[in-house]
């Protein structure tokens, strides 16, 4: 094997690298929660393929009056460890449950009715491998609240097939100096 072979190679390798999107998406339909009361959202770990948060985008209403004073923008994300001992991110909700990682809605500041909450919100890549996603009402004083709509978690991994060819570039680079 020549060495314009093996830089061949490494050079496809490199070309065909990507980064793939793994966005855990969410869909309310009614959801209700009162102050502080979270669920768990799923029951496995964030893995490999969905850890990495890149950005959030939340498109959600308020389907009755808040309770106690429970706004649109209270609906709350958190994503922490099995028993919610360690609080990494939160998204949303008045109260600070402190969360390492702290981001708050775009819009939805009103517990009318039909008032329309999220936005999208760029938080830079934060590692949440190994936390679980928790959904609930962000105002610890709050009464009830009920929500429809969306929230997506966006993350972005270099795609699996990409780094398959990166390591046959090295096994090709490897196999010549042999």
């Amino acid at each position: 094997m020549t060495k314009a072979h093996t830089l061949l190679g490494v050079a496809a390798a490199a070309s065909l690298a990507a980064v793939a999107s793994a966005d855990l998406n969410m869909t309310l339909d009614g959801f209700t929660a009162a102050g502080a009361q979270f669920g768990m959202y799923q029951s496995y770990a964030l893995d490999a393929d969905h850890g990495f948060l890149e950005s959030v985008n939340g498109d959600f209403m308020l389907d009755a009056d808040g309770e106690n004073w429970t706004w649109c923008d209270d609906l709350c994300v958190l994503i922490a460890n099995e028993d919610l001992s360690d609080l990494h991110v939160q998204i949303g909700g008045y109260s600070d449950f402190g969360a390492t990682n702290r981001f708050t809605w775009e819009f939805g500041s009103s517990g009318d009715a039909g008032t329309a909450g999220g936005g999208n919100i760029d938080v830079g890549g934060i590692d949440c491998t190994g936390y679980y996603v928790w959904i609930g009402n962000g105002y610890s004083s709050g009464g009830a609240g009920t929500w429809s709509g969306n929230i997506d978690l966006i993350g972005t991994i270099p795609a699996p097939g990409a780094l398959a060819l990166l390591g046959l570039g090295g096994l090709v680079a490897r196999r010549r100096r042999a």
